[in-house]
């Protein structure tokens, strides 16, 4: 008959639980080399995630007293803790196991039992955290698609303000293009895949800029401002076709499952089987 937590977790093979209210049961719950999961209220009838069903489920095939191992849970995994809040360099990404990927060393560490991060803060992609990827190769890029090493340069302080450190001043970049804009949609895909809770960038027309006393008001709270204009054309797509077609072999030895093609540009570096790694790794460093 299993009627401690001990014995429970002997069976469950879970990392750690703990409790921060023992009338409702609520806390977290983390299995090896995973963020923390939430345990939601036993008291909630739409709760999926809670201390008794984890004990219903795990121990199905056994005899258990389910009030003991709640009782005992309780009083042995109780602590008041809140959740850790992740740092403006700070990301929670996955790729066999869980990591903090510290965007100012560019640095993948294993998380700490004490720092309560929840599985909502993990990455969309997996991210390899080898930091030995080449960069260089997102340059040569860049800089067969567009002309100027200005925008490329303004365009890396951007990302590196939205992922890496918040500026001190608004940041303005300008995009400009007579279809798509894709330096626009490689970093805000980058930023929408690693999680971040913060509102870090906005994406303006130039015409707001004139014409919306509302939108000129809000960008006043936002550090960085992406201008799509379509005023002028900075992309050589010709110039880009040809560098591709030419370095096709050594562009995919860089691709992190190199038996991918890529039949859109803005995959090449939205795809973590391609060169969003390699393009994170840019931004950072």
């Amino acid at each position: 008959m299993i009627t401690t937590y001990q014995q429970f977790k002997s069976i469950a093979k879970f990392d750690q639980i703990i409790i921060t209210d023992t009338q409702t049961q609520t806390g977290y719950i983390k299995f090896l080399h995973q963020l923390w999961r939430t345990l939601q209220s036993n008291n909630d009838p739409n709760a999926k995630e809670t201390l008794q069903g984890y004990i219903k489920h795990n121990l199905l095939d056994s005899e258990y007293d389910l009030q003991s191992i709640i009782q005992d849970t309780c009083i042995l995994c109780h602590k008041d803790v809140k959740p850790y809040k992740l740092k403006y360099h700070e990301y929670a990404v996955h790729y066999k196991y869980d990591y903090l990927l510290n965007t100012i060393e560019y640095k993948f560490r294993n998380i700490p039992k004490h720092k309560i991060i929840t599985e909502n803060l993990r990455s969309n992609k997996i991210i390899n955290p080898d930091v030995n990827i080449d960069s260089q190769i997102v340059q040569n890029i860049l800089e067969s698609l567009v002309n100027d090493s200005n925008i490329i340069l303004n365009y890396k302080q951007l990302c590196y303000n939205i992922l890496v450190k918040r500026p001190t001043e608004i940041f303005t970049f300008y995009d400009y293009s007579n279809n798509k804009f894709h330096l626009t949609t490689w970093i805000t895909d980058t930023l929408f895949n690693l999680r971040s809770s913060e509102f870090r960038c906005v994406i303006v027309k130039d015409q707001d800029l004139k014409d919306d006393n509302k939108v000129l008001e809000r960008l006043k709270l936002i550090p960085n401002i992406i201008v799509n204009s379509k005023s002028k054309n900075m992309y050589d797509i010709p110039k880009f076709e040809k560098y591709i077609n030419n370095n096709k072999t050594s562009i995919q030895q860089h691709f992190q499952d190199q038996t991918k093609t890529f039949n859109h540009i803005n995959d090449l570096f939205c795809k973590t089987n391609l060169l969003f790694c390699n393009f994170l790794k840019w931004i950072c460093t």
